[in-house]
């Protein structure tokens, strides 16, 4: 039976388990992409409130079994928020690769509207063409796709994750003087 007292319950439960889950898909984005501060302060979150509602519901399945649907649909309804809110931070950047036979123009186009854009020239099956490169941030992607076909609808474009996790350190200079001394020569 379905009392007012395990109404709250289940929906303090079901609130909980999205914000629980939203919190793990949000810390697996940011663990993707290197952030280890952010995807550790979410982690930290997220488990704790896992560990409330989890001792929750054991200890009150038996009694009440009302209170597993309602974690399963916080679990279910979690996914769809973390992908949602996910989508709407948009953090990090995308790499944009177009394969047009318009080269000059669309990439004319693209760096007016602020894009930095190298152009390479290759050979297709049917001809010359010119591949475009861009890297933006995940929020303007659509709006260099719309300038894009704007000018060449026939373009093909490629739109992939860009990893900035990798840096590229300076090679130190070779260790010379006081820095060498008392080692063997190789």
């Amino acid at each position: 039976m379905l009392t007012e007292s395990l109404l709250i319950n289940g929906i303090i439960i079901f609130l909980a388990r999205i914000l629980d889950v939203g919190l793990g898909t949000l810390r697996t984005m940011f663990i993707i992409r290197g952030s280890r501060f952010v995807s550790w302060c979410l982690g930290f979150v997220e488990i704790m409130i896992w560990i409330w509602v989890v001792s929750e519901v054991i200890n009150g399945v038996k009694t009440e079994p009302w209170l597993s649907v309602f974690y399963a649909l916080g679990f279910a309804t979690g996914s769809a928020v973390g992908l949602t809110i996910e989508k709407w931070l948009a953090v990090g950047d995308k790499s944009v690769m177009l394969f047009t036979r318009k080269g000059r123009e669309v990439s004319l186009t693209l760096r007016a509207g602020g894009f930095a854009v190298t152009e390479l020239k290759g050979t297709g099956m049917d001809g010359p063409i010119s591949l475009l490169f861009a890297q933006v941030p995940r929020k303007r992607v659509r709006a260099l796709v719309q300038q894009a076909r704007d000018r060449d609808e026939s373009c093909f474009i490629v739109v992939e994750s860009a990893d900035s996790g990798y840096s590229l350190r300076p090679i130190a200079p070779p260790r010379t003087g006081w820095r060498v001394m008392g080692r063997k020569a190789k």
